[in-house]
Parts: C-alpha cells; sequence; structure tokens
C-alpha cells in the first residue's frame, strides 16, 4: 500500500522499499528469526509478520510488537483480511484468526500445510494446500470442499491462488 514493498526474506530478514529507497529493518532481528515466511500490511495499515517458527509480530508506527511466539511448531504462510475485516493465518496445521493480537488457540478451520488464501463474491474462502490441493470453505454452513488430483487438478500442490478481473480462480500448482 502506499507504494511501500514489504519483502521477506529466509535468512536476511525484513525489507522495505518505498520512495526509491531500499530499507533492511535490523531491529526485527533482535527479536526474531531473520526468516520471514508472510508480511500484511491490513487496513488499519498494521504490517504482521509470520515467521518460520510461527512467531507473530506487527510493526505499527515504526514499532515492532512481539505479538504471539507460543505456536513455535507451526509456520506461519500467508495473510488475509477478509470482507468482515478479520485477519486469517495461513499456517501448516490450517487456518487460524488473529484476536486481540494472538493468533487463535486452535485452527479455525482444520486444512495440513494451508499456504494461500482468498475470499470470492459470495463470501466463500478458498485456500491452498501445499500437500492436498485446494479447498472451499462456505463461512455460513462451515461446509469444506476440496479439489484434487482425485477429481481433476493437475497436482495437490497448490502454493498461490489469485482471481482474475472476470472472477476466475487461477491457482499455481508443482
Amino acid at each position: 500500500k502506499k507504494n511501500r514493498v514489504w519483502i521477506g526474506t529466509n535468512a536476511d530478514g525484513l525489507f522495505k522499499f518505498e520512495a526509491d529507497s531500499l530499507m533492511h529493518l535490523k531491529e526485527l532481528e533482535k527479536l526474531t528469526t531473520s526468516a520471514i515466511y508472510a508480511i500484511y500490511e491490513d487496513d488499519s495499515s498494521n504490517v504482521w509478520i509470520g515467521t518460520i517458527k510461527g512467531e507473530l509480530i506487527k510493526y505499527k508506527n515504526g514499532v515492532f510488537i512481539p505479538c504471539d511466539f507460543n505456536h513455535s511448531s507451526e509456520q506461519i504462510f500467508s495473510f488475509f483480511q477478509d470482507s468482515e475485516g478479520v485477519i486469517l493465518v495461513c499456517a501448516n496445521s490450517g487456518i487460524y484468526k488473529i484476536d486481540n493480537n494472538k493468533l487463535s488457540k486452535k485452527p479455525l478451520i482444520n486444512i495440513k500445510s494451508a499456504s494461500n488464501i482468498i475470499e470470492d463474491l459470495s463470501g466463500n474462502m478458498w485456500i491452498s494446500s501445499d500437500s492436498e490441493g485446494l479447498y472451499r470453505y462456505n463461512k455460513l454452513t462451515h461446509q469444506i470442499d476440496l479439489l484434487s488430483e482425485q477429481n481433476g487438478l493437475p497436482n495437490n500442490s497448490v502454493t498461490k491462488i489469485l482471481f482474475s478481473s472476470h472472477g476466475d480462480i487461477w491457482g499455481c500448482t508443482n
């Protein structure tokens, strides 16, 4: 947002590209690992950072705020803010939500290796998995449907999903 690009690395921490300048935010390394797997700027301009160790950190007004370091068995892969303003977190054992700056204790949706989540115009959540395929989750009925190799998906490893301007879903597989 606002002509800013956040860059997380596997070994060198967090960078911000803004006004034609690349800045290494080394202060974060005092709090956590240098393996940043997920970055998301929400509608309130909070920047959420997820690590390989499952640590949740918020960056607000130039300050890093450790929020949740109690999910060490999780790896945080991505964030998404749904149409109701709820921030969801894709992790290796499911979809969590952020509540009072903490990850929910149990996954909101149990999906192994959830890597990416988006919402369609009908309010369905589409969740990619690195090992199980593509899920559609109906928030109203809590019904989960799976698209996988068994019903025509070319590969069960779906790493990224997005919608086209026409509402078609696109996914990247191995």
